[in-house]
């Protein structure tokens, strides 16, 4: 059973308001909650409310830090669960406070969502350094891909609420995936650097998830690719990290292709890469990303530059490299 409602607004938590207009009745008591419940213990059901970002021409958001004074409360924040707007959809299902907040913010009008980040800061809904999803998710970036064993997986640009997600990828990774990926011995990933993944515009600085499609289990993130634009040289800085568990079936390939496409899209020139001599696997992927690869040696640390005007692979260059 799929229902799909309306409402007038919705609150940074989740409440939604249905039938009035802060103290002016809009419409009588109907049944938006028996549809929203009775969807959600159906077995796949999905309960929707559905609604425009704003409202009088663009001029207030739908999206509210809070309900307006008199504002009734139809379907409560304990029964909601997808709100959808132009700008996307918000999964409030099993979420902390904090996380719906970003949630509902990221799906806002752009024109909103800074003040909309504010009063969540002043609520203390969110962290006092959260950034802003100040960027409209690119849809036409998501690609279904198969790994050497044939197993399904998005690939997508990463959102504002991916964080936890991200968290649990970081998290999960051993010493030597982290040492290998950061050139450093890390102990703790705290939420500010949790954001510098998130902090993306999709264009000069972009980064891309890749996320299991097992039906059985939750969705999970189980790599990452970015890049991050030096304006002054046209090139970006590029790296990827995958999930120890899925290491060795081309994930890597897979991610680094679609981030060359990507970039490609977005005019960069192409990128930069520093590896350790001693990660081999990276040095792989790269060589084998289709890019044209120029290296240079320098205290352990392959220091490589690719540009995308040229995408043969060198075999010659790779089977050099690894041997070294």
């Amino acid at each position: 059973m799929v229902a799909i409602n309306s409402a007038l607004q919705v609150d940074l938590t989740g409440q939604v308001c249905a039938d009035s207009l802060g103290t002016k009745f809009y419409s009588g008591i109907g049944g938006q909650v028996d549809f929203i419940r009775g969807a959600s213990m159906c077995p796949g059901g999905r309960p929707i409310i559905a609604l425009p970002s704003t409202a009088r021409g663009g001029q207030v958001s739908r999206i509210v830090a809070t309900l307006s004074e008199g504002a009734g409360v139809v379907t409560s924040r304990g029964d909601v669960r997808f709100i959808v707007t132009e700008y996307g959809s918000a999964d409030l299902q099993g979420k902390s406070i904090r996380e719906r907040a970003l949630a509902l913010i990221s799906i806002a009008h752009p024109d909103f969502r800074g003040e909309l980040l504010a009063a969540a800061k002043n609520q203390h809904y969110v962290f006092v350094d959260q950034i802003e999803p100040r960027a409209i998710y690119p849809r036409q970036f998501e690609k279904n891909v198969r790994t050497k064993r044939d197993v399904p997986v998005l690939l997508r640009p990463i959102r504002p609420t991916d964080e936890p997600k991200l968290q649990d990828l970081l998290y999960s990774l051993s010493d030597n995936t982290l040492y290998q990926r950061f050139q450093r011995v890390i102990k703790c990933i705290p939420h500010k650097e949790r954001q510098y993944y998130l902090d993306v515009d999709y264009v000069r600085n972009m980064a891309l998830v890749a996320e299991n499609c097992d039906e059985h289990r939750d969705r999970e993130i189980i790599g990452v690719a970015q890049y991050f634009l030096d304006p002054a040289t046209g090139f970006a800085d590029a790296s990827f990290v995958v999930r120890d568990t899925w290491q060795g079936q081309g994930l890597g390939t897979l991610m680094i292709r679609h981030l060359t496409d990507i970039a490609g899209e977005n005019g960069i020139q192409g990128f930069t890469a520093d590896v350790l001599v001693s990660n081999g696997a990276m040095l792989h992927v790269f060589y084998n990303s289709g890019l044209e690869i120029n290296s240079a040696l320098s205290d352990g640390v392959y220091r490589l530059k690719m540009p995308l005007s040229n995408t043969d692979t060198c075999a010659s260059d790779e089977t050099e490299l690894i041997k070294v």
